[in-house]
């Protein structure tokens, strides 16, 4: 707050200002810089400051004896009065009971500048707060309504984009998945163009491609498998081939049945 309100200087960078700024600060032992000036003024602002936020004309002599609650309203009204294009407000709840902080309420409302608020009263700047801007570095984002509301809607963003980032990483998932099946599929339809066994055997030396067809493995050493010899007392049954056709990988496959 004091290095928006020009109260200090950085230490490193530099800050633009381009208006006029009022910094009010959280303590109220002693009386803020301007006091006399403004409890002694009697133009339509300072009346108008001093009478929405319940500043006696007695209190110019008796800061001493003002409670910490009314030194805060008075504290606040001789910062409105000076009009500030930024006012930076440290805690203005402070020491306030509800009527206090309605009155201040009213008073903020009035005020047509840029404010800048620390405050751990969020009622209280929900019901002063128009519009927010939320600081998320690099990102700034002016959002309507008090900071619950603000907080609300970035909450359901962040939600949002989450999701969004979920469905999206769900669905290039699937898509590589399926990609990587599709490949899988295609791979063993394919014919092993060193294996010079093919079937049927006509391919070759008939194949349009070195991948046509199907590779047979040969396992010489292999022991015999007599379930799969021909038997005089087994009928024999007959091998029929049908093509299925898929859209979605966009190819055909052979189906052999034997019954």
């Amino acid at each position: 707050l004091k290095l928006a309100a020009g109260a200090l200087a950085p230490t490193n960078g530099t800050i633009r200002q381009l208006g006029t700024a009022c910094y009010a600060v959280q303590r109220t032992d002693a009386p803020p810089v301007g006091w006399d000036d403004f409890m002694n003024c009697w133009d339509a602002a300072a009346l108008d400051e001093r009478r929405r936020l319940g500043v006696g004309e007695d209190w110019a002599e008796r800061w001493d004896t003002l409670s910490h609650g009314e030194r805060k309203r008075a504290q606040i009204a001789l910062a409105l009065w000076r009009a500030p294009d930024v006012l930076a407000l440290d805690e203005p709840t402070n020491h306030l009971d509800a009527t206090g902080k309605a009155v201040l309420l009213d008073a903020l409302q009035h005020y047509h500048g840029a404010g800048l608020i620390v405050s751990h009263d969020r009622d209280f700047l929900d019901a002063l707060c128009t519009q927010c801007l939320f600081l998320f570095p690099p990102r700034a984002t002016m959002r309507p309504g008090g900071v619950t509301e603000g907080r609300e809607q970035d909450r359901r963003e962040q939600t949002h984009a989450r999701e969004r980032h979920d469905a999206n990483a769900g669905k290039a998932r699937r898509l590589a998945a399926a990609a990587q099946q599709r490949r899988m599929i295609l791979a063993t339809l394919q014919r092993d163009p060193l294996n010079p066994h093919t079937f049927p055997a006509q391919l070759a030396t008939q194949a349009v491609d070195r991948f046509q067809g199907r590779s047979v493995l040969q396992l010489p050493q292999a022991p015999k498998q007599p379930w799969v010899q021909a038997r005089s007392d087994v009928p024999q049954g007959t091998l029929t081939r049908h093509v299925v056709h898929s859209q979605i990988l966009g190819n055909d496959r052979d189906v052999w049945t034997y019954v």
